[in-house]
């Protein structure tokens, strides 16, 4: 799926963020933090749509 501006941003967020969330929850999986994001209305509308894509596989990402 080829991503718009916004949601490239948004992705980039996400990516970044995540290890803030690691550190704040002690222990926290990827699919955890992509099933918190994408359920919090403070997220934003393009990070749970990138979030959501994710997690159904529709959106791929390379966590290396």
């Amino acid at each position: 799926m080829k991503l718009c501006r916004n949601h490239l941003r948004a992705l980039e967020n996400i990516l970044e963020k995540y290890k803030v969330w690691v550190q704040a929850y002690g222990s926290l999986s990827w699919r955890e933090y992509l099933k918190k994001i994408s359920s919090l209305n403070v997220s934003g509308k393009w990070v749970r749509e990138v979030a959501k894509g994710i997690l159904e596989g529709i959106v791929k990402v390379n966590l290396q």
